[in-house]
């Protein structure tokens, strides 16, 4: 009987440790199981040589709606060769890496948003009560109202001049300064849609002199572009739209971590 308490005694000591040790095991096991299952995860593919196309992953995507293999998102992508980027309202240029994106361009860049959004999208301008010639307004006149506070026509919201140009005249209301609701004070009573792009922070830098330039408008090649933000990422790039080509990238975000970059792989090697 006393080696028998003597032995119950000995466990009840330890009883605090045993069971906080089978507490850190439950908590580690948790932890790993959410972090395998339940914790969503970016995955990046090389898709060069595969002869995949943004039609192909416009399959996919109807393919995976509702994440039955995990993947809840996918954006593709490819470089294309480099060109210079103008900035409308200072004239600067800069010699810059174009990346076509089709998706969700957070996926391609996941650095962090200095101005605007990663939406790539078209961008909307309004003008006044006036005409909008083909989508621009001519002259530098925007409808014959006010956008914003400041008069958009000869000069911008900011006091600046806007110029005599169909360019000069969009950049006036685009400008996120002088976006406004007309001269009623009701909603503008035209707009218009334009290709959007999302800057590197060091090309909004040698283009503006800022970062901050979500709404301004930048020419490639003879077309108009509106900035729809800028990124916190190295380099010297510009990401438009991709509607239709080849892509060179995807990357994909699933749902959980377990088995990630097997499925991921899987849903690109499906297309050969």
């Amino acid at each position: 009987m006393k080696l028998e308490n003597e032995i119950l005694r000995r466990v009840l000591s330890r009883l605090p440790e045993t069971l906080s040790a089978v507490g850190i095991v439950i908590l580690l096991a948790v932890g790993v199981r959410g972090y395998l299952f339940a914790s969503p995860c970016r995955v990046e593919t090389d898709c060069r040589g595969l002869d995949i196309s943004v039609e192909q992953m416009k399959a996919w995507e109807e393919q995976e709606k509702g994440g039955y293999n995990g993947i809840l998102d996918m954006a593709g992508w490819r470089t294309e060769k480099q060109q210079n980027v103008t900035a409308v309202s200072t004239g600067r240029s800069k010699v810059s890496g174009i990346v076509a994106v089709y998706g969700s361009a957070s996926l391609v860049y996941p650095a962090k948003i200095l101005s605007g959004d990663y939406s790539l999208p078209y961008a909307e301008g309004f003008g006044g009560s006036g005409a909008v010639d083909d989508g621009m307004a001519g002259n530098g006149v925007v409808g014959s109202g006010t956008a914003g506070n400041g008069t958009a026509g000869g000069g911008a919201a900011d006091g600046s001049v806007v110029g005599d140009s169909k360019e000069a005249g969009a950049a006036a209301v685009l400008r996120k300064d002088a976006w406004g609701t007309g001269a009623s004070g009701g909603t503008p009573a035209l707009s218009w849609r334009m290709p959007a792009c999302i800057l590197t922070a060091e090309l909004s830098d040698a283009l503006f002199g800022s970062t901050d330039t979500a709404g301004e408008l930048v020419r490639i090649d003879g077309e108009l572009l509106a900035v729809a933000g800028v990124v916190d990422e190295e380099g010297v790039f510009l990401l438009r739209r991709a509607d239709s080509g080849q892509i060179e990238y995807a990357a994909f975000r699933m749902s959980h971590r377990y088995q990630a970059e097997a499925k991921a792989r899987q849903r690109v090697g499906a297309s050969y």
